[in-house]
């Protein structure tokens, strides 16, 4: 017998519910910490830490909307 278990959001066993893996977007995985997304994993691989359309392989943006981008 297999098994199967759907979520769209997983958030630690510790009860804090602001915090964890965003699956609620089809082909993403976001990365929740207090309530504010903070990285994402695209389908075809492009990573975005501090920007939701990474343009590059690893696209970095500060808070001051600087950007920093590794291309593949």
């Amino acid at each position: 017998m297999a098994s199967e278990i759907r979520v769209d959001k997983i958030h630690n066993e510790g009860g804090d519910n602001d915090s964890g893996l965003d699956m609620s977007t089809n082909d993403v995985v976001a990365v929740k910490i207090a309530g504010s997304e903070k990285a994402r994993v695209h389908s075809d691989g492009k990573v975005g830490i501090g920007e939701t359309t990474p343009t590059s392989a690893l696209h970095v943006k500060d808070g001051a909307g600087a950007n920093i981008a590794i291309q593949s």
